[in-house]
C-alpha cells in the first residue's frame, strides 16, 4: 500500500500546485475552453449548410462535450489534488455548494434579466409568448425556467452542468476503487443499457432529468484522463476513429442506432471517444508556457468562457430574428456570394457583441467577488 500511495503522490506532483480548495489552472484547458466558447458562438449563427460543408460535426459543434469533459478533468484533477477517496469527502458540502456558486450565480443574473425583458415585453412582441406566459404564471413556472436553463440557445447545457457536478463524486469514486477504465467501461455499458430500457418503456431521453442520459459517458472520459496514468495512443486513436465514423455516418448518412432518441444526433456514448481524441490533442500539443498574444487572448477567453456562454445564450434569444431580418433585407440578392457574405458579417457582429461582454462579466464578477 505504501508504495502504491507513493507512486500516486510522485505522479499527482507532476501538475500545477493548487490552492486548498482544489481549483487551478491549466492553461492548454484554458485555451479549449476559448476555442470552445468562440465555437458555440459559430454554431448558434452558421446556417445548417455552413454547418455542414465545414465539417462542423468534427471540430465546432463538439464545443459542449468539450466543455462537459473538461468540467469532469478538472473536478477529478481537483479531487484528486485534495486526496479525496470516499464518498463523504468526494460529496464535500463546501466543494460543493463552491462549485454550484460559480456557475449558479453568473446564470442567476443572466436568468434575471431574461425574465425582466420578458415581463416588460407585450406578449405579442416577444419571440418567445410560451416562455413568457410561464413566466407570467408565476411560482412554478418560475423555478422551472430557472432549471431548465432559461431561454436562448444551448440553454440545456445548464442543467447539464448542474447535474455533473452531483456526478463527478460517484464516478470518481468507483475510478478510484475499481480503476479508471473499469469505470469507463462499466458506465459505457450502463448507459446503453439504460437507454434501451427507456426505448423498451416509451420514455423519450430528452424529457426534463433525463437529457444527462446522452452525455453521462463525457463524465467517466474526462475522469478517466485524470486519473489515468498511461493511456494507450493506438487505442485512442482508434476509438477516436471509430467515433468519427459513427458522426459521419449519422448526421450525414441519417444513420441512427434504433435505442437512441433521433433527437440526440451524434450526441451519444459512441461519439465521445473523437471529443476526448480531440481534447487529448490539444492538452499535448497546445502551448503551455510564453504564450503569444493571440493564444493569450483565447486563454483568457477561456477563463471567462461560462460568461461568454450565458451572454450569447442570452443576446441571440432576443435578437437574433431581428438581426437575421435586418441582414436579410440589407443584402442586394439571394445569391451565393451575397448570402456568404451576410453570413460571415452577422457571425462577426455577433463574436464582436458576446465576447468582449462575457469577458466584461466574467471581470465584474472576479472584481465584485474579490470586494
Amino acid at each position: 500500500m505504501g508504495r502504491k500511495k507513493g507512486r500516486k503522490r510522485a505522479a499527482a506532483d507532476s501538475l500545477p500546485h493548487p490552492p486548498k480548495t482544489g481549483d487551478f489552472r491549466i492553461i492548454p484547458v484554458d485555451i479549449l475552453k476559448g476555442l470552445a466558447a468562440i465555437s458555440v458562438i459559430l454554431i448558434h449563427t452558421f446556417s445548417p449548410v455552413l454547418l455542414s460543408v465545414t465539417g462542423a460535426p468534427y471540430h465546432i459543434w463538439q464545443a459542449v462535450p468539450v466543455f462537459l469533459l473538461l468540467a469532469a478533468f478538472t473536478g477529478a484533477l481537483s479531487y484528486r489534488w485534495l486526496d479525496r477517496t470516499t464518498l463523504s469527502g468526494l460529496y464535500d458540502l463546501a466543494i460543493l455548494i463552491r462549485r454550484y456558486k460559480r456557475i449558479l450565480v453568473p446564470f442567476a443574473v443572466v436568468w434575471a434579466v431574461e425574465v425582466i425583458v420578458l415581463l416588460l415585453l407585450p406578449q405579442q412582441m416577444s419571440w418567445y409568448a410560451g416562455y413568457s406566459g410561464q413566466i407570467l404564471s408565476g411560482g412554478v413556472g418560475i423555478v422551472v425556467s430557472f432549471f431548465s436553463g432559461g431561454i436562448g440557445p444551448g440553454n440545456y447545457f445548464i442543467p447539464l452542468i448542474i447535474v455533473q457536478i452531483f456526478a463527478i463524486p460517484i464516478l470518481y469514486w468507483l475510478a478510484v476503487r475499481f480503476s479508471p477504465g473499469k469505470m469507463v467501461v462499466s458506465i459505457f455499458i450502463l448507459d446503453m443499457v439504460f437507454q434501451y430500457v427507456l426505448y423498451l418503456a416509451g420514455i423519450h431521453t430528452f424529457v426534463p432529468g433525463l437529457t444527462y442520459v446522452n452525455y453521462v459517458v463525457l463524465t467517466a472520459l474526462g475522469i478517466w484522463l485524470a486519473l489515468e496514468k498511461h493511456p494507450q495512443t493506438a487505442v485512442l486513436a482508434a476509438a477516436g476513429i471509430l467515433s468519427a465514423a459513427y458522426i459521419t455516418a449519422v448526421y450525414y448518412f441519417n444513420f441512427q442506432f434504433w435505442f437512441i432518441a433521433p433527437l440526440a444526433g451524434f450526441f451519444s456514448e459512441f461519439s465521445y471517444f473523437w471529443t476526448l481524441v480531440l481534447v487529448v490533442t490539444g492538452l499535448r500539443f497546445l502551448p503551455s508556457t510564453s504564450l503569444s498574444k493571440a493564444w493569450s487572448i483565447v486563454a483568457d477567453l477561456g477563463k471567462a468562457s461560462w460568461h461568454i456562454f450565458l451572454v450569447q445564450m442570452a443576446f441571440l434569444a432576443f435578437f437574433n430574428d431581428s438581426l437575421l431580418a435586418f441582414i436579410d433585407s440589407a443584402i442586394p440578392g439571394p445569391d451565393l456570394g451575397w448570402l456568404l457574405v451576410a453570413q460571415v458579417g452577422f457571425t462577426l457582429l455577433v463574436l464582436a457583441v458576446c465576447l468582449p461582454a462575457g469577458y466584461g462579466f466574467y471581470r465584474a464578477g472576479e472584481y465584485l467577488g474579490k470586494r
